[in-house]
Parts: structure tokens; sequence; C-alpha cells
């Protein structure tokens, strides 16, 4: 009899698409939680449906076949800020794209204005080399403020942000690009991933697989990411467990007062129960001539956002939401640098307006809309720092 207990997935980027990348246990582990969605075997038939003198059914021929999974990862930090973690690849292949700046770029502004800054003469000349990495005013004017990098001309040195500046940055404002990981969505060139997920006694194989993702930050919990692939079908045979290396993987901290920092609905400080979001991709199976593959061909990034409840002179929360006004919804979570996240909606409408209650406190419980700026491809932003 197998067990279902002992469970195993390695993940790794293809370099030709459907073409099994060979995940190794020493070098493409992951490290998910015991909730999984079971591995299942999905084949699609046509039907013959030829008449016949006699009552009965045909039988059916097979036309393709894909295998699904399901798993959840903790989110963390890799240990080092500016180096990927563990669950990078897995992002990957849902269609988002990994920037990594392995070196902090500091320094003093030449300039700023509502929605920009003139970085230092000493800062990149590529144009969108900060794009979409955050950016910390660390001293003089407008000091305390962190936003997005939604775009950057290397010639002039100029980034733009979002959302604009509460107070803009001028000649006397320093700021940091800390060292980071920042995935943030694409909608071309996108990677696909051959996973091994080890389940009941089998190995089940998936190729050319790509998905959609969600994430969430629950009070007193550990904040999560969920993966759901589709993959092509590489087989599935008995196997033994293997023994994983995991150093991408570090502790991960509940989400709490200590722990979790820099939550803004809004621009309002939020007392927060829970912060969740899922990226919406539309993942179709394809198999006609020419062409066997998982496609992507949309995505329609959405949430729910509940907090404490602020009186209305502290934050309309009802006219913004009868205005249909878009504004931040950011987190940061942990405490020390190389084991944090954060994820940053910064075009993100708050709807469906409801009034909840926690423990007896009054809440506010929003659905989210996480719309992308017009250069695109940047409604949602996931960060290791």
């Amino acid at each position: 009899m197998a067990s279902t207990k002992p469970k195993v997935a390695l993940l790794k980027i293809e370099t030709v698409y459907g073409t099994d990348a060979v995940p190794t246990p020493a070098a493409n582990a992951i490290l998910i939680r015991d909730e999984i969605r079971a591995p299942q075997l999905e084949v699609f038939y046509a039907n013959r449906n030829n008449a016949r003198g006699h009552y009965g059914r045909g039988e059916q021929i097979v036309a393709g076949s894909k295998i699904n999974v399901g798993f959840d990862i903790e989110l963390a930090g890799s240990g080092t800020a500016g180096v990927a973690p563990g669950w990078g690849p897995s992002v990957r292949a849902c269609a988002m794209a990994e920037k990594l700046l392995a070196t902090a770029h500091a320094g003093t502004a030449v300039a700023g204005s509502a929605s920009g800054i003139t970085l230092a003469v000493g800062a990149s000349a590529v144009d969108q080399a900060y794009r979409p990495l955050r950016i910390r005013l660390t001293g003089g004017t407008g000091s305390g403020q962190t936003r997005v990098i939604t775009g950057y001309v290397g010639a002039t040195k100029v980034a733009t942000v979002t959302p604009a500046w509460t107070t803009p940055p001028d000649a006397t404002t320093a700021y940091s690009i800390d060292a980071q990981a920042a995935y943030s969505p694409v909608s071309a060139s996108l990677e696909s991933a051959t996973c091994y997920f080890y389940y009941a006694g089998f190995v089940h194989k998936l190729l050319g697989a790509r998905g959609d993702l969600s994430w969430k930050f629950p009070r007193m919990d550990i904040p999560l990411l969920s993966i759901e692939l589709q993959g092509l079908y590489g087989g599935i045979v008995d196997d033994t467990y293997p023994a994983v290396t995991l150093g991408g993987f570090k502790d991960p901290l509940a989400v709490n007062n200590a722990n979790t920092s820099l939550v803004s609905v809004h621009g309002h400080a939020a007392k927060l129960y829970n912060l969740e979001g899922r990226l919406g991709n539309q993942v179709t199976y394809r198999n006609i001539p020419g062409a066997e593959d998982i496609l992507i061909n949309n995505r329609e990034p959405a949430g729910s956002v509940e907090f404490e409840a602020p009186t209305i002179a502290t934050k309309d929360f009802p006219a913004l939401a009868r205005a249909g006004t878009l504004g931040q919804v950011s987190l940061t979570h942990g405490t020390v640098v190389g084991n944090k996240v954060a994820v940053d909606g910064i075009l993100s409408q708050l709807t469906n307006y409801r009034e909840g209650n926690q423990d007896g406190t009054a809440t506010l419980q929003f659905d989210t809309l996480w719309k992308p700026t017009e250069a695109g491809n940047d409604e949602m932003i996931l960060y290791a720092l």
C-alpha cells in the first residue's frame, strides 16, 4: 500500500518548450506544504458515435492528455537580498518575469517631480534597468516613502514611480534601490517548466508546465503562495522519494504586528486582518496539428482585503468605493534583510464594499481589482527583499 503522506516536488525552467529540463533533487526541489491538490491525469476524448443496427454506444478515441497539480509554498526570502528565493521558478512558470538586483544602488537625487525622481550620476544608463523595483526615500525631502519604479530612462536617469509621491523629492533627497528580487507579470515570451511531482509512490512528470498563482497573508498565520500548474503528459511511473536540498527556502514568519509592516490601503496605514490576491491567468491546454502546449492568453488579477474600519474623517473608504478610485495596496512582511517579502498592487480598485466584524471589532471588507499602468505588466508585483 502506498502512503499519500510523503510528497516531493521538483521544478526547473525549460530551455526549450515541452522538452524535459530534468530537474534534480539537489538543485530544483521545492518546499511545499502538505495540503496539496492531488495530481490529476486529465484525458480528452472524441466520441465515435457511429450508427448501428442495435442499441449501445461506441468507444471513445483519445484526443489528448495533460497533468494538473497544485501546491502551496511558504512565502519567505532566500536568505540573501538580491538572490532568487526557492519559490522563484514556480512563479516564473505562471507568466511572471524575474528581475534580480544583487547590489543596492543608493545616492542623492538630482531632482524630483510629482511622479518621478532623477537618480544620481552613478545610476544605470540602461533603459528600464530598475523597473519594477522598489525605491525608498531615506533622507531629506519626502523621506520615508516607498514606491514602485514603473519606468526608467537610462539617458536621463529619470525614474517614474507609481503611485505619485505624497511629498515629491528634490535635490536634498537621499534614496535607495535596495538589493531585491522582483516578480512582475509578462504578456509575451512566457517561460515554461518541467515539474516532477512525487506522490502515492508515483512520479508524475509535467512538461511545458504553466499555470496560475495566488497569495495570502492571513493574520497570525504563515503567508502562502498557491500554485496551480497544467503540463503536457511526460509520464506517470513508479518511483521512490528522493532526498532533496532546500537551500533556497528559509523559515517563514507569522503575519502579526511584529513581523508585518508597511500595510497600506490607498495610503491608509491599515490594521490588517487578511490580504490575498490571484494573478488570474487564463490557462488553456491546446492540441492541434502543429502544436501541443499550455497557453496563457490573458489575466485578470483580483483579490480581497479586510482591515479595521477607520473613521470617515481618517479615511473615507465609502467615498473611494463609490468613486472607483485607484490606489496602492501594499504590504511588506519580515524583519531581517534577506528574509523579507512584499506585494504591491500599484493601481488597485476597491469594490464590493462590506462592513464586517472580527472579534467584536468593526472591519471593512473589499474585493480588489488590480490594474496595470499604461506601460503594462506591473499590476501585481511580488518581492523578496
